[in-house]
């Protein structure tokens, strides 16, 4: 199975798991989906705030189109943070 594959495997069982969640609990769902959504909210106002951080890849366009379709909002990017605080670096450091 490829990496994409994998990708939409799993967003589209997620759905299934989010209507588990009795509708008067609150809902965060959280973790490392290698989304990056951008500071485009074109056409997304009600997902996603302007204060993502560069442009969108494959995995963003699939959380979009998850949260959009579920009323759900990607709150990191509602409010301005800094630069620092919205990526992160791994180094490998290989012999």
């Amino acid at each position: 199975m490829t990496a994409t594959e994998k990708t939409e495997l799993y967003y589209e069982q997620l759905p299934g798991e989010l209507n588990e969640i009795p509708f008067r609990d609150v809902f965060v769902f959280m973790g490392d989906l290698n989304a990056k959504v951008g500071d485009d909210n074109s056409d997304a106002e009600r997902t996603m705030g302007h204060h993502g951080y560069g442009s969108i890849n494959n995995n963003g366009v699939w959380l979009v189109v998850f949260c959009a379709g579920n009323d759900l909002v990607i709150g990191g990017t509602l409010y301005k943070h800094p630069a620092i605080h919205k990526t992160y670096m791994v180094l490998s450091l290989r012999a």
